[in-house]
C-alpha cells in the first residue's frame, strides 16, 4: 500500500450537476397554482366567488391546500367550502370564519401562569 499527498483536492468535491428539468407533474402543479392565484386575485369583494370542481384523480385535501397556499401568495385571506363535487372559494368575512376550536382569551395574555 502506498500513501501519497494529493495536490488537487477537487477530486473530493461532489460532481457538478445540471439542474434537472421539471417533471410534467411539477409543471402541472405550477400551472394550477398560477391559475388559482389569478382567480383569487380577481375576487374584489365578498359577493364574488368561484367554484373548483374535482376531476378524476384529484384529492380534495390537496386541492384545498393548494387553494389556501395560492391565497397566501396572492395576499388574500380566503374561505374554502365544500360545494357539490368540489369547492366554493370566496374572500374571508367574519361570518365565514370558523368558530371551531378553543375560544380566544379576551385578555390577550399568552402563556400567563394560572393561579
Amino acid at each position: 500500500m502506498k500513501i501519497a499527498k494529493l495536490l488537487d483536492t477537487s477530486v473530493l468535491e461532489p460532481p457538478a450537476r445540471a439542474p434537472a428539468a421539471p417533471s410534467p407533474q411539477a409543471i402541472e402543479r405550477k400551472r394550477q397554482a398560477e391559475l388559482f392565484r389569478k382567480q383569487i386575485e380577481s375576487l374584489r369583494d365578498e359577493s364574488a366567488a368561484f367554484a373548483v370542481s374535482l376531476e378524476e384523480g384529484d384529492k380534495a385535501a390537496t386541492i384545498r391546500n393548494r387553494l389556501l397556499a395560492a391565497g397566501r401568495v396572492a395576499g388574500r385571506e380566503i374561505a374554502v367550502r365544500r360545494y357539490g363535487e368540489g369547492f366554493a372559494v370566496g374572500l374571508m368575512t367574519p361570518a365565514r370564519r370558523s368558530r371551531r376550536g378553543r375560544p380566544r382569551s379576551s385578555q390577550g395574555s399568552k402563556g400567563a401562569a394560572r393561579g
